[in-house]
């Protein structure tokens, strides 16, 4: 696996959660109904530069986040433990501590929560400000990550979604990722990203097909 590669029912909301555009000029406004998200269950088929292979990402409100990737090129899967104050571990399948992760590594593994990053992105950034009218219907906006880094983040007025975010590498911040959500699914908490673009040094490409996505289950 390449250095820093990204290779990671419930019931009707009442009407009063309906969808209402953020008057506030040059906010950035999301579906109001994405706030009612406590936790998010996602699986993934995946494709990168490596080959194939699984990612399942277990994310709760509070921080927590089970990571696990499962490979076709690799015999052994990864799994990373994430917990409420940021604190990471890569464990075994019956959850054993195996080893202590870094603070670059847990940001590493925070990144592949897509879903909480499109429906929450300040729970993952910092100063999160308008910048500009990137160009028509997109409007740019910056942020700072954990770690104290430029992140950027376009969204696209005419569906009022994150269309992408920029950051830098964690493990080598001489390159960006780009995550591109390119494809969503209506669910009863607003649009949710069913396919999803990684972009890593402008060169290589990771895709991400998600066949499961459970919200508050």
């Amino acid at each position: 696996m390449k250095r820093g590669s990204f290779v990671i029912i419930s019931i009707l909301l009442s009407i009063s959660c309906a969808k209402k555009k953020n008057i506030t000029v040059n906010e950035l406004s999301l579906d109001p109904r994405y706030f009612h998200i406590k936790s998010i269950n996602t699986f993934a088929h995946c494709n990168g530069p490596n080959g194939r292979y699984t990612t399942q990402v277990i994310s709760k409100k509070n921080g927590y986040l089970l990571f696990s990737q499962v490979y076709e090129y690799r015999d052994s899967p990864f799994i990373g433990e994430l917990s409420s104050d940021n604190k990471g571990y890569a464990v075994d399948k019956d959850g054993k501590i195996l080893d202590t992760l870094s603070n670059v590594a847990v940001e590493m593994i925070r990144s592949h929560d897509f879903h909480r990053l499109q429906t929450n992105p300040w729970s993952f950034f910092n100063q999160i400000k308008y910048e500009k009218n990137f160009e028509p219907g997109i409007d740019l906006y910056s942020g700072i990550d954990r770690l104290n880094n430029p992140v950027k983040i376009y969204y696209d007025n005419a569906i009022e979604q994150i269309k992408t975010v920029e950051f830098l590498n964690m493990m080598d911040t001489t390159e960006t990722i780009q995550v591109v959500y390119q494809q969503w699914e209506e669910s009863m908490y607003g649009k949710l990203a069913k396919k999803v673009e990684i972009i890593q040094a402008k060169k290589d490409t990771f895709h991400f097909d998600f066949k499961t996505i459970k919200i508050n289950e």
